[in-house]
């Protein structure tokens, strides 16, 4: 329980209440519900700040008397209604997205994603707008980007920290701003390298992480789709579930994907040559197309066999 009473019974209106059970199953342990609240995760920032998919937008009030500034001096009302906590949201709505979320490591706009020159700089965060917005792609750019959130998706800079892929989402690889690549029509995947690494020591981290990928249970079928992408330099020392991607009960696609450097329980499973497969557990069905597999040790060949994956028009060559 989040909040314990001792002689006291505090009411509670326009709130997000962790554990209370809002707005449908008010536990009254916490106190007087007097309405319009919640309990969900609010999707802050690091400093407490509201994100464009947070439950919290919009579902404040005034009603009560209200200062005109936030906790940041600005102004409080930002559209219909105010939001609830110390900061209002004056970021780009989940309406203004189209189809396409843009991300581009050397972009140097405004970073909302909705164009090549407005790119996000961080993968992590066009995943996080397509869980609210309707967009069924992001387009990445040529470039090296490294997860930012673990599984629950809390901000971390360990091993746990991992990409999940959604449903109905494409994330395609292969386009190159730099070099006005910026059409599905002109994208090379080959020339215009596009990685998603697990080595964090390059963004300050310590470690590598254990997965780069990590759909492990979380419900994901042939309609998440990696295209165009390179997997590199996971480091799973603390199990045999990975390193590049992991996959349990999920059927994710892989398209024209290539795996480097990837390492499992500290043995080295391959290095520069593209492109080896991830741990399957059953009865998950992946669909891997147009890729290269090379050498697997046996707990690798094992997963792919398992997971009964269903694999098209790729090179396999497994050595034991």
């Amino acid at each position: 329980m989040n909040i314990g009473n001792i002689a006291a019974n505090p009411t509670f209106a326009y709130s997000d209440v962790q554990g209370s059970g809002a707005p449908g199953n008010w536990n009254p342990a916490f106190g007087i519900n007097y309405g319009a609240n919640i309990d969900s995760d609010p999707l802050f920032t690091s400093d407490f700040k509201l994100t464009t998919c947070s439950p919290a937008l919009n579902t404040g009030t005034g009603a009560f008397g209200l200062n005109p500034t936030d906790l940041a001096g600005n102004n409080r009302s930002n559209s219909s209604s105010v939001d609830m906590g110390a900061y209002e949201f004056h970021g780009i709505e989940a309406s203004a997205y189209g189809p396409v979320i843009y991300v581009d490591a050397l972009a140097t706009g405004s970073k909302t994603g909705l164009s090549w020159a407005d790119a996000f700089t961080d993968l992590q965060n066009a995943i996080d707008i397509s869980k609210c917005a309707q967009a069924s792609q992001i387009w990445v750019s040529k470039g090296t980007y490294y997860p930012t959130k673990d599984v629950l998706g809390r901000l971390v800079n360990d091993a746990t920290a991992t990409f999940q892929m959604r449903n109905n989402l494409t994330i395609i690889g292969g386009f190159s701003v730099a070099d006005g690549v910026t059409t599905l029509a002109g994208r090379n995947w080959k020339n215009f390298r596009t990685a998603l690494s697990g080595d964090l020591t390059q963004i300050g981290g310590l470690v590598k992480a254990y997965n780069v990928i990590n759909n492990y249970n979380n419900g994901v079928n042939n309609t998440a789709v990696l295209d165009g992408l390179t997997i590199e330099k996971a480091f799973n020392n603390a199990n045999a579930l990975g390193g590049g991607v992991i996959n349990a009960n999920t059927s994710p696609s892989f398209l024209n994907c290539t795996f480097l450097i990837i390492m499992q329980q500290g043995i080295l499973l391959l290095e520069v040559v593209p492109c080896t497969m991830s741990k399957m557990l059953r009865p998950s069905l992946p669909i891997v197309s147009f890729c290269t597999m090379v050498p697997m040790v046996l707990i690798m060949l094992l997963g792919l066999r398992s997971a009964m994956t269903i694999v098209r028009q790729s090179l396999v060559d497994l050595y034991l």
